[in-house]
């Protein structure tokens, strides 16, 4: 886990990941569902509208790779906002 963790971080930073998507694409839901203490069908509605991701969430995420939590909860926000676009 902690080699795929600094992966994803390492892609992060040299902006090969800048979606919401691709970030959790990079993980197994299991994990990601786990990791954030919930449920998976809340885990799937969140992931259905990124913006449903509380600070805390986005904060724990961020935590699990390293990176700042701002960067977590940004790219759920810019996910919600296309969204909302379609």
């Amino acid at each position: 886990m902690n080699q795929e963790c600094a992966r994803v971080k390492h892609l992060i930073e040299t902006g090969y990941i800048k979606e919401f998507g691709e970030f959790i694409a990079e993980f197994q839901k299991k994990t990601l569902y786990k990791h954030l203490h919930m449920g998976f069908a809340a885990f799937d509605r969140r992931l259905k509208d990124p913006g449903l991701f509380n600070l805390n969430e986005c904060a724990t995420l961020a935590a699990l790779v390293g990176v700042a939590p701002d960067i977590i909860s940004n790219m759920a926000m810019k996910a919600r906002k296309k969204k909302g676009k379609k």
